[in-house]
């Protein structure tokens, strides 16, 4: 579950683990849009009225090449959200859930399967279908008279009421077809650390099953959350517009000269190449540019360093040392999952880090009207 505050941190991770389409559950954010993201990536989200309580809503967080090859999409409910992606192969339509908890009520449950399977019915023949997101449906590792829609390599336990719900609706669950280890099964660890359940899930269409090459969780991800993010490998390539790369040259860390103490490095280090260069004689002038140019790269490799290109300008130092902890501290959870220490530590950084986030996000709109007033001024 990621809550929209955190989106940076996603894309972060979005952009490590090379996603291109990213289904997100329980932003809670009302209304249905399109929005810009950090990193360049696009925000698909359909939520609950305006002027309703804060819960639920669904999203697809896109990447640069998933959004040019984006058709069409439709903000079916706070809970379902779909959008129509044009590949080289064939047209796909991915569907991104949040359904209810096994313990929900009957009706709440029968109402979301209900739109869930007309959504499904909608769906042009033709196109690949991949449905995903927090469904709530353990599935176990039983599969016998299952076949059909299940593997056999499902997380240890048995079918709830939500597993045998979602079963029944002409797609393989990609969870219970590969061969892992348990602890790559597992989506969802409670609070305390000692439920463990395969809750979130990926299915395709059983025509398109070989299409689907491996599903498991990345416990190394941190998203902040108290889910494991899930990724699939799928043998589908997006068609985007063809065009020649930019070559994205590294931009030295320029801002480190603001610092006195790093300005006086940095002439220190050009004014050591440059009694170098004075002892050279009879050069060409390209010979002595490409000298000089040396020089200052060299001095700027040195001393500067170059920028962080995960790093969005207006996310201090602080922040991003705050992240790095949590991240740190997430690691350390995974090989210790029932230390309550480390488990309040980690909670506590969390807070941290959103309080961190909106400063600085404060401090870059405040900085950014700044600049506008003065430019109206002049």
């Amino acid at each position: 579950m990621t809550r929209l505050e955190r989106l940076p941190q996603v894309a972060k991770v979005m952009k490590e683990y090379n996603i291109h389409i990213l289904g997100l559950s329980e932003t809670r954010w009302n209304g249905f849009g399109e929005t810009q993201c950090d990193f360049g990536y696009s925000l698909l989200y359909s939520g609950k009225e305006e002027d309703a309580t804060r819960e639920y809503c669904v999203g697809l967080l896109l990447s640069r090449s998933a959004k040019s090859s984006l058709l069409s999409w439709k903000p079916v409910s706070e809970r379902i959200i779909c959008a129509r992606f044009s590949t080289r192969v064939r047209k796909v339509t991915v569907i991104q859930c949040y359904a209810p908890t096994n313990s929900a009520s009957t009706d709440v449950k029968s109402q979301f399967y209900e739109q869930l399977g007309h959504t499904l019915k909608g769906i042009k023949k033709q196109d690949i279908v991949i449905l995903m997101g927090d469904i709530n449906a353990k599935m176990g590792n039983d599969n016998v008279d299952r076949e059909y829609y299940m593997g056999q390599y499902g997380a240890t336990g048995t079918i709830n009421e939500n597993g045998e719900l979602f079963g029944d609706h002409g797609l393989v669950i990609g969870g219970t077809l590969f061969k892992h280890k348990e602890c790559h099964k597992v989506t969802w660890i409670s609070p305390d650390g000692k439920t463990k359940n395969q809750i979130d899930h990926v299915a395709i269409s059983k025509t398109w099953r070989s299409s689907l090459l491996d599903v498991r969780n990345k416990r190394g991800a941190d998203i902040d959350s108290d889910h494991h993010l899930v990724v699939a490998e799928v043998r589908l390539k997006i068609a985007v517009p063809h065009r020649k790369p930019d070559k994205a040259a590294r931009k030295f860390n320029i801002r480190k000269l603001e610092d006195s103490n790093c300005r006086e490095k940095f002439s220190l280090s050009l004014k050591n190449s440059f009694e170098l260069l004075k002892e050279i004689e009879d050069e060409q002038m390209d010979e002595t540019w490409d000298r000089i140019r040396g020089a200052y790269n060299k001095a700027a490799k040195e001393v500067l360093g170059y920028t962080n290109t995960k790093q969005e300008p207006w996310m201090s130092a602080e922040l991003w040392a705050a992240i790095e902890k949590r991240q740190l501290l997430n690691t350390q959870i995974l090989g210790s999952p029932s230390d309550a220490m480390l488990r309040r530590e980690y909670s506590s950084m969390r807070l941290v880090i959103r309080k961190l986030a909106r400063r600085d996000q404060r401090n870059a709109i405040d900085e950014l009207a700044d600049r506008a007033k003065l430019a109206a001024k002049r």
